[in-house]
């Protein structure tokens, strides 16, 4: 019964789109308007503007929105302002002349019928309270004003809704109707981190609109109070925003600002699950598409985008001459099975037990394998300062992936990391109500970690002083009496959780065969013997000048000197008191399952994810967690879409809830291109992870 009336949305979802589109624009042209429109009802606009934010670029994807604007609305003029704009018209002639030949035919609207216009800055700012920021930019440098460039067209918009009023839709709003009959003011309403939110993704305000002149006074406050704070971002939807909720939530708002439609669904569609209408087969998705063509004007175009999903679907109707114009891969479409895969798997979380050779196994399995491990998951961060953001991505996953699990974080300036965490606390117990309880951040006492512990006396006497990385040892001493004291599995902050760490049981990890057994991931009982004697050859062979002798080289050490000896470490082991076989007793997990991405080949995690589906479901698969090389990729440039920005977001929704990704340390391609990313301020000198 499911699938016949899934059959029967199919067909009227082609239905609909195959035949209601001329009906419409024949209706909207034939059909006599009332006698009088009521008050707040004006005659539908002359043109639709659109604004290409991305300054001296354009993603071949947003012409959909510029596409469909003309197909549905053939009596309306489209304009693209734009830097750069005969540029942009020359890279988009193939594109151009097919528009033209399947929307301007009689040449209504001249030789384009989308016509591209140049943003004069000069003219647009000029009688506006914009004009003396515009000068001020141009005497700063010309990396700050590139670096800019989305806020200073931002701030054109804004200047050019104020003197000429019209529809603006933004470049990712893809139309499926035509407009209809607005009213003078008009702002699509939409969703936010949960929060109701007035977005800019739909304005329609008439010239010299007393809401425009109070966005622009917004946008100035904020580019005056953070213009030289690092990831400084865009300013257009949080000014409109403010000027909303500073001066109509008061008891009388003045009604020539705040009388407007705060439209929603009938103007900007929203599909329930967002994530499936970029990834299933549209066949999958009728119900939610045949409501969007009965319901929508239009909705917003978020990449990637798979091969046959509801998304790719829209734009084959919707924009046929952008598919038929660039290839796939230009416009992010691309048969990405894996990718789905990964953020299927990431959307259930805590379901998929692997052992440490690779066996899946079910969740009571798991049980008994781990039945001596505590259910805990240490943390250890040493800094002084919190600065990195993306650690939190550590603690977050590990509690999505665990929640049978308590998490302990070992923090030397916990009063710090609170402080600088609270805001993604907050957004992480919304989507995990257990976190109050599972989530424990204890300061990190030297004296009280070490004390009853071969590294007692190594702590007392300053030995640990004698490094070129005295902060590092500490952790990598710290973490060998965390584990004996209380047991259970020891995480770095730069891993990942991608799955369950039970299935693990009693574990060591290979980082490379056949000799690097690396310290980043542990999973041990209280009281562990190995614990013990790692403590003491960290002790015995303590050297501070070598890069990893106490962390890596360490574990290899003892393993080899008791789990696997020759002959004469035998007989050595017997006259000095051979370790109890138990001791050895621990499995030992391939490199994939904690480091699918050797350090050599950390660079994989810059490259963008849409090319990367295979690693992606790979990882989901056999991984139970990634160590994603902090220390290595120091000062690296990492894109949005990036494999880490992407991990990052499908394993840690609550971190990008909390903070937007320029803070997180992923930036765009033009902040890339004009140095913006190199002004991150997420590492800290000693950051040894």
């Amino acid at each position: 019964m499911a699938e016949t009336a899934l059959s029967q949305s199919c067909a009227a979802f082609q239905n609909e789109v195959s035949t209601a589109y001329w009906r419409r624009v024949e209706q909207m042209n034939t059909t006599e308007p009332p006698a009088k429109l009521p008050d707040n009802v004006s005659e539908k606009p002359l043109e639709i503007v659109f604004i290409n934010h991305m300054g001296r670029s354009m993603d071949p994807v947003n012409l959909c929105a510029l596409e469909s604007a003309a197909r549905h609305n053939p009596t309306l003029k489209i304009t693209l302002h734009s830097t750069n704009a005969t540029r942009l018209q020359k890279r988009m002639q193939t594109w151009r002349n097919r528009i033209n030949f399947m929307y301007n035919s009689n040449r209504q609207f001249g030789e384009d019928r989308i016509e591209f216009v140049e943003s004069n800055f000069t003219a647009a700012f000029d009688g506006t309270i914009l004009a003396p920021w515009y000068a001020e930019l141009l005497e700063l440098n010309s990396t700050l004003f590139e670096a800019q460039s989305m806020n200073l067209m931002a701030a054109y918009q804004l200047a050019v809704m104020w003197k000429n009023g019209g529809v603006f839709p933004n470049a990712k709003f893809v139309s499926v109707n035509p407009l209809p009959p607005l009213a003078e003011r008009i702002i699509a309403f939409q969703s936010y981190s949960g929060e109701n939110y007035f977005g800019d993704s739909f304005l329609s305000l008439r010239p010299r609109d007393a809401l425009i002149w109070i966005m622009m006074k917004k946008f100035l406050d904020a580019f005056r109070y953070k213009r030289n704070t690092p990831g400084w971002h865009y300013q257009l939807g949080p000014s409109l925003n403010w000027a909303i909720h500073s001066y109509c939530s008061e008891t009388s708002p003045p009604a020539v600002l705040c009388t407007f439609d705060p439209r929603s669904g009938e103007i900007l569609f929203s599909f329930d699950d967002g994530f499936s209408a970029k990834t299933e087969r549209w066949t999958n998705m009728c119900p939610a598409l045949n409501k969007l063509v009965n319901t929508a004007v239009g909705l917003s175009l978020n990449k990637p985008i798979f091969v046959e999903s509801a998304w790719n679907t829209l734009m084959d109707i919707n924009c046929p001459v952008v598919l038929s114009s660039f290839a796939p891969k230009a416009l992010g479409l691309y048969d990405g099975e894996g990718c789905v895969t990964f953020e299927q798997r990431a959307q259930t979380p805590g379901t998929k037990f692997l052992t440490a050779s690779g066996e899946e196994i079910s969740e009571s399995q798991a049980s008994v394998l781990a039945s001596n491990i505590p259910k805990r998951i240490n943390f250890l961060l040493f800094n002084d300062h919190f600065k990195n953001l993306r650690y939190l991505c550590s603690i977050e996953s590990a509690a999505r992936q665990n929640p049978d699990h308590d998490i302990f974080v070992y923090a030397k300036n916990a009063p710090d990391f609170l402080k600088e965490s609270v805001n993604w606390f907050l957004h992480a117990e919304k989507r995990n109500p257990r976190l109050r309880n599972q989530l424990h951040i204890l300061d990190l006492e030297w004296d009280d970690v070490f004390r009853g512990t071969p590294l007692e006396s190594w702590w007392r006497r300053g030995t640990w002083m004698q490094s070129r990385w005295p902060d590092q040892n500490l952790g990598n001493a710290a973490r060998l009496a965390i584990l004996w004291k209380e047991g259970g599995v020891y995480l770095d902050m730069d891993i990942i959780s991608l799955n369950p760490v039970s299935g693990m049981g009693r574990s060591l990890a290979w980082q490379m065969r056949p000799n690097i057994l690396n310290n980043a991931y542990f999973s041990l009982e209280k009281g562990d013997e190995f614990a013990w004697r790692m403590m003491e050859n960290f002790v015995s062979g303590f050297n501070g000048t070598i890069w990893g002798r106490n962390g890596p080289r360490m574990v290899e050490r003892t393993h080899v000197r008791y789990c696997r000896p020759n002959p004469a470490l035998q007989l050595l082991n017997r006259l000095t008191g051979n370790p109890s076989q138990k001791m050895c007793d621990f499995n030992i997990a391939p490199s994939e399952r904690l480091y699918p991405i050797a350090f050599n080949h950390k660079k994989s995690f810059l490259k963008p994810a849409r090319g990367s589906c295979d690693l992606l479901k790979t990882m989901s698969e056999r991984s139970i967690g990634i160590h994603w090389w902090n220390k290595g990729l120091k000062g690296a440039n990492v894109g949005v879409g990036s494999v880490l920005e992407t991990v990052m977001k499908n394993h840690c929704p609550a971190m990008f809830d909390a903070y937007y990704p320029d803070e997180i340390g992923f930036f765009s391609e033009d902040a890339i291109r004009t140095g913006k990313a190199r002004y991150w301020r997420g590492y800290e000198k000693n950051d040894g992870f």
